[in-house]
């Protein structure tokens, strides 16, 4: 692309890719930059929100990029009040049996180099059940034929509103070998063996009861930069 973001500014936002889509560039290269370009420059809303929809309408993510990358900064309050903030909806999914759950180490995007269970963002018109089995069969090529709802997570940064929410589903009804993808390197580990040092750190509270069956909501506070875990609230029955 041509553009070099500083990786603290990346980590910084990279919770705020819901505005992403698909493209001659990768969602996360464009919403990245997007959002760096907001936080550096302070832009206001009504710029983002143009610009994107204008490389949106032409289809060509690329050009709408280097213009919003060229395009004069506008000092606002905007982002300070966070009118801009984003809830992306997401989901998990870990496939289990005899004793293991399928996890993946994540190959690119947000998260990239950590371990996590299969999932991701939620696409307009979609019920979470069915953003689950689409996330499993793009990221590993198994097809999931039922699935068990056991919680749901909240995810806060600097915001009132959640980042992120996300669905949580187990399965034991599949078909098919993992295999690897450009997205995710899966591999099955043991119950008793979960890598929790290369996990998000919040995996810690909330995932023995989600693989246990059991029914949970969890809510999770991370610094602004999702380094470090702050607090969190969690309910189990």
């Amino acid at each position: 692309m041509g553009v070099k973001v500083p990786d603290k500014v990346l980590r910084r936002v990279a919770r705020r890719e819901g505005l992403a889509r698909r493209g001659s560039l990768q969602p996360e290269d464009f919403f990245e930059a997007l959002a760096a370009r907001a936080w550096l420059e302070g832009f206001s809303c009504e710029k983002m929100i143009s610009l994107v929809a204008k490389g949106l309408r032409s289809g060509d993510l690329e050009a709408g990029l280097h213009e919003l990358l060229r395009a004069p900064a506008q000092k606002s309050r905007d982002l300070q009040l966070g009118c801009c903030a984003l809830t992306t909806k997401a989901v998990l999914c870990f496939l289990l049996r005899d004793g293991e759950v399928l996890l993946i180490r994540k190959k690119r995007g947000f998260g990239a180099g950590k371990i996590n269970g299969v999932g991701g963002r939620i696409e307009p018109g979609e019920k979470p059940e069915e953003a689950a089995v689409r996330e499993v069969f793009e990221e590993v090529g198994v097809r999931v034929r039922s699935l068990e709802s056991v919680g749901t997570l909240e995810f806060y940064s600097f915001d009132s509103n959640p980042d992120w929410i996300v669905y949580v589903f187990l399965s034991r009804d599949f078909e098919g070998e993992p295999r690897e993808s450009e997205e995710a390197a899966p591999r099955w580990y043991k119950l008793s063996e979960l890598p929790f040092t290369e996990m998000w750190e919040d995996d810690r509270v909330w995932l023995l009861h989600a693989l246990s069956g059991k029914r949970f909501q969890g809510r999770f506070w991370f610094d602004r930069e999702y380094s470090r875990l702050l607090k969190w609230q969690i309910s189990v029955r």
